[in-house]
């Protein structure tokens, strides 16, 4: 009973759940759908592939945007941030970076500031092959993070005057947050400013589930005043437009995320790439999130949240997911083929770019 509840948990405050309103609080981090098209209402429809049982995936979204030469565009989105199995994550980037380097594509990598900071530490290498090969890094925010976790300091920051939140917000994107007390170091650098500095610029995409929307605005117009061009508004169903703070909203006319209401990395089964990505054009996304190919949760999520209600601070950093969170061997095999065989299809039938890429497409035509 306490695994089931935990991992309620989980996809409640989240990845990178999965929401409608953006990336993610773990396992993603946001209700998407295979190639979701959005006249039709049946949604997670799987292909054939699921061991040719499931239903054809719905074709793409009818507002299609403008796209180099017509051809559907898709942007593989992998949410890191396991920064206590952090061994684990590395590992885990560095085979996603293989794969896409094998087919000659680029993926997008969205960091949270904590992660970024163990990475820094302790896997610098990959840093630098991640800006050496030119895949993309995004933004993006976990607990105790105020904009997605709740407490005092995030009713403070809805019930401020607007300068005062928007100059505390800015701390929360400048400073270190304690990942045990939930408080500001503002002797470090952190949020948003340490990816920023440490790459030479600010990450154009970025992705958080605001507990509310004063919290949405105040984030939005905080990141957008430190660099950030582009944010995920919804992660199906999206076109890319301008919306609050000269922000971008990500297009994510299709997406490949659940089959038949599951995520499809939660399923150990086959899919068949043709059948999952069947009718799409305009600009979609595949997801996952780096812990989603060993576990079923990221290593921190019992230090912040157990048996569906959040733990106050001072948190309690030595607490780990229990061994059945992780997956299989088998398990762990499966979705690593299904990952490379959507890598594999796109690179050969579509357009594989990143948020830098969908932002020149679309300034160029505007």
């Amino acid at each position: 009973m306490r695994a089931t509840l935990f991992a309620l948990a989980i996809a409640c405050f989240g990845l990178i759940g999965c929401g409608d309103e953006a990336p993610a609080e773990t396992t993603t981090t946001q209700a998407e759908a295979p190639v979701q098209q959005t006249p039709t209402p049946r949604q997670g429809q799987g292909g054939k592939g699921r061991k040719g049982k499931g239903r054809r995936a719905a074709v793409g979204a009818s507002q299609a945007a403008a796209t180099t030469g017509g051809t559907a565009a898709v942007t593989f989105v992998i949410n890191t941030h396991d920064w206590y199995f952090h061994d684990d994550s590395a590992a885990t980037l560095s085979r996603c970076m293989d794969i896409l380097d094998k087919h000659g594509v680029k993926g997008e990598f969205y960091f949270t500031s904590a992660l970024f900071r163990v990475y820094q530490e302790h896997h610098p290498e990959l840093l630098q092959r991640l800006q050496d090969t030119g895949m993309g890094i995004g933004y993006h925010v976990r607990a105790p993070h105020p904009v997605t976790f709740r407490g005092p300091t995030a009713n403070r920051l809805q019930n401020m005057p607007h300068d005062q939140a928007v100059a505390l917000m800015t701390q929360y994107e400048t400073q270190r947050l304690d990942l045990s007390t939930g408080q500001l170091d503002a002797g470090q650098v952190g949020g948003y400013q340490l990816l920023k500095d440490a790459l030479g610029y600010g990450p154009p995409a970025v992705g958080f589930n605001p507990k509310g929307d004063t919290l949405k605005q105040l984030e939005l117009e905080v990141l957008s005043s430190l660099g950030a061009k582009m944010w995920v508004r919804k992660h199906t169903g999206d076109v890319m437009e301008p919306t609050e703070h000269s922000m971008y909203a990500r297009p994510s006319q299709f997406s490949i995320s659940k089959v038949d209401g599951e995520h499809w990395w939660k399923s150990n089964v086959a899919y068949d790439p043709a059948e999952m990505f069947a009718g799409a054009h305009g600009y979609g996304v595949v997801l996952i999130h780096e812990h989603d190919f060993y576990a079923q949760s990221p290593g921190w999520g019992e230090i912040y949240f157990a048996d569906g209600k959040q733990h106050k601070p001072p948190f309690d950093l030595t607490v780990r997911a229990k061994p059945e969170q992780r997956y299989p061997d088998d398990h762990v095999a499966q979705t690593w083929a299904n990952w490379e065989g959507f890598v594999a299809y796109a690179a050969e039938n579509l357009r594989v770019v990143t948020s830098k890429d969908i932002i020149a497409d679309y300034e160029a035509s505007h």
